[in-house]
């Protein structure tokens, strides 16, 4: 889409899961459709990653084959 120029976003349960934030924005994705109960709770989670930390997250993500370990890592803080 980036190299495309083609705008791209996310909506639905997935858009308002801070536990998918990370990885959504780590692999580019800069635009959330969601319900406004949950601007606050997701923006929050925008503002406090670290865009290089987010990145690896994805990388790591999309390296892995095992939905467990991929779950593991999405609930871990891209922080740590």
């Amino acid at each position: 889409a980036i190299r495309h120029k083609k705008d791209l976003s996310v909506c639905g349960d997935m858009a308002h899961d801070v536990r998918y934030v990370p990885f959504l924005i780590g692999i580019g994705i800069r635009k959330f459709s969601l319900d406004a109960r949950y601007i606050p709770k997701v923006q929050e989670a925008v503002f406090a990653l670290n865009s290089l930390a987010a990145k690896a997250q994805a990388r790591d993500v999309l390296a892995e084959v095992s939905i467990g370990r991929i779950a593991a890592i999405l609930e871990k803080d891209p922080h740590a």
